[in-house]
């Protein structure tokens, strides 16, 4: 049955790819440019943002791939299973808004839950490296740029004559939506890295979640109330202004939601160089790090400045080991504070914390090698 649905979803858009390009080849270039470059202006954000602690690229890779490709199949399996016993639950008296809120509500449960269950993924099988709220804002960035991309290829396949408002409803303005409904989980589960509170550790994700939820569902409700108006009542000026301004005003809540993470960026930032402050301060007591990169290493411009100004003056290959330093010793500062926060000693006679040392004192020595 999942094969079947998912073959006949599969078909109905190369039926839509087909029909673009037997009007203009230059369609087809379209329908796939345009979401790739949205969901590329996501990935370059992401690496704006993620300055001190860097995710490693393998692993910011498989988060977009888990929106992209494995959250895509089961989202449109279930969300089709569960539309197909709408007319069935709701009965024939269910007026727009109702099944309006029905679809909304199948959409953002089921969206955000597959969705969210990459990055629960990420956080228990990765733990060392989901570190704190930058982190679940890099990773839900992620997952909702690949769910996003795929899906407006999707629309834009489908809809071929509804081009102009896709691009303007989904890409102009709806460029971060997904992000933004998937990060509100991201960022609930890493700050369960910045507390020892039992309790918190599980009703801050649950909060998260339904945060993400309650703005998907809201969001699609919107829209598809609106739409359902204008088509029932598509000579009715009145009706088309009001569902006009009403999808315009539908990218209120997602803008205020951005904002609420833009801060929560800032603050996760700032607390990340205290990190940095705090438990390198003893490592350039004992020799480990320089008093000149503990300086540089709490400022996240700097940092990049110079190692623009490694990559144009000494190559490519110093520049990969001197990045390569500069990541080892926040990874450090971080280990620390992990274990501050609780983390259990590692198995085995060599702690990461030792490990860290040994890496930045030989890659160190390769940088002065290369520097002859």
């Amino acid at each position: 049955m999942l094969i079947s649905a998912l073959t006949a979803i599969i078909l109905n858009n190369l039926l839509g790819i087909v029909s673009l390009v037997q009007e203009s080849p230059l369609n087809i270039l379209s329908v796939l440019t345009i979401p790739i470059v949205a969901a590329l202006g996501i990935n370059l954000l992401v690496n704006f943002i993620d300055r001190y602690e860097r995710e490693p690229w393998f692993l910011r890779l498989a988060a977009f791939l888990w929106g992209a490709i494995i959250a895509i199949p089961p989202t449109t399996f279930i969300e089709g299973s569960i539309d197909s016993w709408r007319s069935t639950i709701l009965g024939p008296q269910a007026g727009k808004a109702l099944h309006a809120l029905f679809s909304a509500l199948n959409a953002g449960i089921t969206e955000e839950t597959v969705k969210g269950l990459g990055l629960l993924l990420l956080f228990i099988v990765l733990r060392d490296e989901f570190d704190n709220v930058t982190d679940g804002i890099v990773y839900g960035a992620l997952i909702g740029a690949g769910f996003a991309m795929v899906e407006n290829i999707f629309y834009f396949a489908g809809n071929p004559k509804a081009f102009l408002f896709l691009l303007i409803g989904r890409i102009v303005l709806g460029w971060l939506s997904h992000s933004t409904f998937t990060i509100c989980l991201g960022i609930a589960l890493g700050y369960m890295r910045h507390t020892r509170v039992r309790w918190k550790h599980i009703v801050i994700p649950i909060i998260g979640y339904l945060i993400a939820v309650g703005l998907h569902t809201a969001f699609d409700f919107i829209n598809f109330f609106a739409n359902s108006l204008v088509l029932a009542s598509p000579d009715n000026s009145n009706i088309v202004m009001f569902s006009l301004f009403a999808s315009i005003g539908d990218y209120i809540l997602p803008f205020i939601a951005q904002m609420v993470i833009i801060y929560c960026l800032i603050k996760s930032l700032a607390h990340e160089a205290a990190i940095i402050r705090e438990f390198l301060a003893s490592e350039v007591s004992a020799g480990i790090v320089t008093v000149d990169e503990y300086a540089m290493l709490q400022h996240s411009f700097l940092r990049a400045k110079i190692e623009r100004r490694v990559l144009w003056q000494q190559g490519f290959k110093q520049w990969i080991r001197v990045k390569a330093l500069y990541q080892t010793e926040i990874g450090l500062a971080f280990r620390k504070w992990h274990v501050s926060m609780g983390d259990k000693p590692k198995l085995g006679y060599v702690q990461p914390e030792d490990a860290y040392r040994q890496r930045i004192q030989h890659l160190r020595q390769n940088i002065l090698l290369a520097e002859k």
